[in-house]
């Protein structure tokens, strides 16, 4: 919540930040590879009610949902840029939401996993804030970041009151996988000439250890 409503206030330098960013798209992608999916495949082979096609299948739903968002923004006319605005900020305040309700279902075993994962979404974070600014600048700052922010509280509360059924604690997980995948491949994989490849792999690698070496805990 803290990264969304901060990330304006940071500004660093324009290489330094590009290898920043380049950075926290290597960790971001450590994150789906490394975490994320493993941990869908452990939840479709361990819960009796979930074959692992029907998760996975979750997970395709999810892509296919930020995909058509993310169509939405690119097709609107200037006319019709509060529409771009509403989808684009819904959109993350639903996957924040999510987020903050798996965390709170399926928190990490050990404390350097809460480290490892606590570092990689705020890098993330930073990322998807950056974008939304680039896009929708003054109405992000003035309404959509106290949209966007909350929801993940929002999502924790509704993950430790039990709102839901377990089941769907997990299919929504997956939702936010697939969302989570094309995120990550579309806004955080560095472009040709704006990313830089070493922090990016760096990142990559540092983290998928990092999540590997977590993993071996639980």
């Amino acid at each position: 919540m803290a990264v969304h409503l901060l990330a304006a206030k940071w500004a660093p330098p324009a290489h330094f930040g590009r290898a920043a960013e380049s950075c926290a798209g290597g960790v971001a992608v450590a994150y789906v590879f490394a975490h994320l999916l493993p941990m869908l495949a452990h939840l479709g082979r361990s819960e009796d009610y979930y074959s692992l096609e029907i998760l996975f299948g979750g997970a395709l739903a999810g892509t296919c949902l930020y995909l058509a968002v993310d169509r939405l923004e690119d097709g609107a006319k200037a006319s019709r840029a509060w529409l771009s605005f509403a989808a684009r900020i819904t959109a993350f305040a639903a996957y924040n939401l999510v987020l903050g309700i798996f965390l709170t279902t399926n928190p990490p075993a050990t404390l350097v996993a809460h480290f490892v994962v606590l570092v990689a979404l705020s890098m993330h974070f930073v990322v998807v804030d950056r974008h939304l600014r680039s896009c929708h600048t003054h109405a992000y700052d003035r309404l959509g970041r106290w949209v966007v922010a909350p929801s993940i509280l929002v999502g924790a509360i509704i993950g430790s009151l039990q709102v839901f059924p377990f089941w769907l604690h997990e299919f929504f997980f997956a939702l936010l996988a697939g969302g989570m995948i094309l995120n990550v491949l579309r806004q955080e994989i560095p472009q040709t000439g704006n990313g830089q490849l070493l922090p990016f792999t760096a990142g990559a690698a540092l983290f998928g250890a990092l999540f590997v070496f977590s993993s071996m805990s639980y």
